[in-house]
């Protein structure tokens, strides 16, 4: 276990570190918030572009540049098409979110880095919790318990022997291994806060009444009784006519006196075309007329109101 020292101002914390790695003694601490650089993901670049040609042309365009490094996948360690790059938090530097190329590449996307939620591990002791970056302790390998550091272990890749601990002197695993007994578990999420108003009563639910008449069905129709059809040519002139046509005729029978005495007249002979208009069924002579379907019964229509059709013919034929 360590001694963790907290300070009240960043004077006093420059001049506790600076006073610690003097005096050569094994510690590690945190980035100050104004020390923080800004972090951005760059989506879009060829694992086949080299990174220190990347970062010297964003450096061109203007961005405070400090470090460009490649991306891998996290468990394959392949290089994947994404790079990380390192700036000051500046104006300047917060306006690389607007960068359209890089070493003549376009269509990329910049986003900030996803936090992945895993405790970090630093690659210089080993331990859990901070990163290298801030770490000045004495250094130790992840592949054995050697008074060294990784890049320093004479322990050859393809080696057959499992690798030894430094963090629980365990044998079967290296130190970056998450089952360690000493690696830092990942804090659980919290759940959020169980809201305190008070619950709205449940509503009751209550059926709607079952509708007597059913919207959908079809309406029934009663039966009717028909009689039996009857060839329209073998039935009376009477017959082919509705039931409410074939009410007895008025027979309009005028004197031939009235024509005569009025021949030379035209307004007497037209009072007598509408007198005989008032007198006669208008609606049953349109009918005869409409339905008359041969020579025969459309005689038979004229020579049933042939004084209609006499007025007429003798106001038409005036010189």
């Amino acid at each position: 276990m360590g001694i963790r020292v907290y300070l009240d101002s960043t004077d006093d914390f420059r001049r506790v570190t600076k006073y610690l790695r003097e005096a050569k003694v094994g510690f590690h601490t945190y980035s100050l918030p104004e020390e923080r650089k800004l972090r951005v993901v760059i989506k879009g670049v060829p694992k086949e572009s080299d990174v220190d040609r990347a970062k010297v042309d964003i450096r061109t365009q203007g961005y405070p540049v400090h470090a460009v490094r490649r991306l891998r996948h996290p468990r394959t360690r392949v290089p994947m098409d994404m790079v990380m790059v390192e700036l000051d938090p500046t104006p300047e530097g917060k306006a690389i979110f607007n960068l359209k190329r890089v070493c003549g590449l376009s269509d990329l996307v910049i986003e900030p880095p996803r936090k992945s939620g895993v405790v970090a591990q630093c690659h210089n002791c080993q331990h859990f919790g901070h990163t290298a970056n801030n770490c000045f302790a004495h250094p130790r390998c992840v592949k054995c318990t050697g008074d060294h550091g990784t890049t320093e272990c004479t322990r050859p890749t393809d080696c057959a022997d499992p690798p030894d601990c430094v963090n629980c002197n365990a044998t079967g695993h290296p130190a970056s291994y998450r089952g360690c007994a000493k690696a830092l578990k990942t804090p659980a999420r919290k759940s959020p806060a169980k809201s305190t108003l008070p619950k709205p009563a449940p509503v009751k639910f209550i059926p709607a009444p079952v509708p007597v008449i059913n919207a959908w069905a079809k309406p029934q129709v009663a039966a009717q009784v028909t009689a039996p059809v009857i060839p329209v040519a073998s039935r009376p002139i009477a017959q082919q006519l509705p039931a409410s046509q074939t009410a007895p005729r008025l027979q309009v029978q005028p004197t031939p006196s009235v024509f005569a005495e009025n021949k030379d007249d035209p307004f007497a002979q037209i009072a007598n075309i509408c007198s005989l208009l008032d007198r006669i069924n208008r609606q049953e002579l349109a009918v005869l007329s409409a339905t008359a379907t041969s020579g025969h019964e459309r005689l038979r229509a004229i020579s049933q109101h042939k004084t209609l059709v006499e007025a007429l013919w003798a106001f038409t034929s005036q010189p």
